[in-house]
C-alpha cells in the first residue's frame, strides 16, 4: 500500500503558520503583491570545514543560513514577511535580520512585515518604531488554505 504524503501548503512554514499566511493572502492587503517567494535563504553560511564528508558539509552549510518565511513583491519591491502565531520580540529580530541580509545579498532595499494572530500593544509599539508593518489576521480554514494556495501558485500548484 502506497502512502500519500501531502505537500506543505507553503514551503518552510510550520503547520500553525500556514492558516495565518493563507488568511493574509486572501485579505485586501495582499492584493498589492503580485508574486511570492518562500524559504528564501540569506545570511552568512557556516562551513564546518573540509574534515567533514562533502555531503554532510554541504548540508551543514545549507542549514546554517537564515530562512525567510515569505517574500512578497510589488513589481520589484520586496517585502520580507515573518509569519508567527502570537508574535513577540523574537519575530522583530528575525524580520530585521532577514531584511538586512536580503539587502546585502540581492542589493535591493526591502520592506518588513509580520503576519500574526495576536500581539501585545507593548510589542506593537516597538514594531512601529522599526517601521515593521503588522498584519493581524484570524487563521484560515482548510478550504481557505486551499484557495490561498491556488491564488499564490495558480493552476501550477508548485
Amino acid at each position: 500500500r502506497r502512502r500519500i504524503v501531502a505537500k506543505p501548503a507553503f514551503p518552510h512554514m510550520f503547520p500553525n503558520d500556514v492558516p495565518l499566511f493563507s488568511a493574509f493572502v486572501l485579505s485586501p492587503e495582499a492584493e498589492k503583491f503580485d508574486r511570492w517567494d518562500f524559504d528564501v535563504k540569506v545570511g552568512i553560511p557556516i562551513d564546518p570545514g573540509p574534515a567533514f564528508d562533502p555531503q554532510i558539509r554541504g548540508m551543514a552549510i545549507a542549514i546554517s543560513l537564515l530562512r525567510i518565511d515569505a517574500v512578497g513583491f510589488q513589481v520589484t519591491q520586496p517585502t520580507i514577511f515573518e509569519v508567527k502565531p502570537d508574535a513577540r520580540l523574537s519575530a522583530l529580530g528575525q524580520v530585521i535580520a532577514y531584511c538586512f541580509y536580503y539587502q546585502e545579498q540581492f542589493g535591493v532595499a526591502c520592506r518588513r512585515g509580520v503576519i500574526t494572530d495576536s500581539m501585545t500593544p507593548q510589542v506593537a509599539k516597538v514594531y512601529a518604531a522599526y517601521d515593521i508593518q503588522i498584519y493581524l489576521v484570524q487563521p484560515a480554514s482548510t478550504a481557505e488554505i486551499l484557495l490561498a494556495r491556488k491564488k499564490v501558485y495558480g493552476n501550477g500548484q508548485a
